[in-house]
């Protein structure tokens, strides 16, 4: 999800991880969901959202890229509609520093950032959209509403870039969700293995024939 630029990814870590820490508390490796009440308008009724991280298997790449192992659903409170982030599905989970990531794996903090990358990838939302259902994810989590602004803001400076890698990326014909096939993951790069995946012509997952409701919400 984010650039390649060091100095925008340490700026982005800076502000969404380090402003506040966050308000979520985790029980069992499931998230006890606290939310905070708007005074412009009442929050409405969120779904029941398991905020469990999907098991992953991961290449050798620094900064680390991971393969979900198992499916992971979403629900925005807006929409009612999942999002489904398939098994197969490659992601940094953005907020892992490369330096720690041999000591720490993701965790549920890192839930709002894997739909967000999923969401850039399918480009059936808009950026805006995936920003906006991106925040909203924060929000259900419970993270402070300054952290929020901080991680909103780096969106703002390195989202661009990155919303537009994808599509270069899917314009190349190169896979983002490893066949079912394929999960017995050697010790290789993404890089190496994604050029890999391409040679054996795996097809890119279709595009949605119109945006899914939730990218309203």
């Amino acid at each position: 999800m984010w650039p390649n630029s060091p100095t925008i990814r340490v700026f982005m870590l800076v502000l969404g991880c380090a402003l506040i820490p966050s308000e979520t508390q985790a029980q069992g490796g499931n998230l006890a969901i606290a939310t905070q009440k708007s005074r412009a308008r009442p929050t409405p009724p969120l779904p029941a959202n398991e905020m469990r991280v999907p098991a992953v298997r991961w290449f050798t790449d620094r900064p680390r890229q991971y393969v979900l192992t198992e499916a992971f659903k979403y629900v925005p409170p807006l929409s009612r509609e999942p999002i489904i982030v398939p098994a197969g599905f490659v992601t940094d989970f953005a907020s892992i520093p490369g330096l720690v990531q041999p000591l720490f794996g993701p965790s549920v903090h890192d839930l709002p950032a894997l739909v967000h990358d999923f969401l850039y990838w399918r480009q059936s939302c808009s950026r805006e959209q995936a920003d906006d259902v991106f925040y909203t994810a924060l929000n259900v989590m419970g993270v402070s509403k300054a952290r929020r602004v901080g991680i909103h803001l780096g969106l703002i400076l390195g989202g661009p870039s990155a919303y537009r890698r994808n599509k270069r990326e899917r314009n190349e014909q190169l896979p983002r969700i490893v066949p079912p096939s394929s999960l017995q993951i050697p010790v290789t790069t993404w890089t190496d293995f994604r050029k890999e995946l391409r040679r054996q012509r795996v097809p890119l997952d279709p595009l949605d024939p119109k945006p899914p409701t939730y990218c309203r919400g």
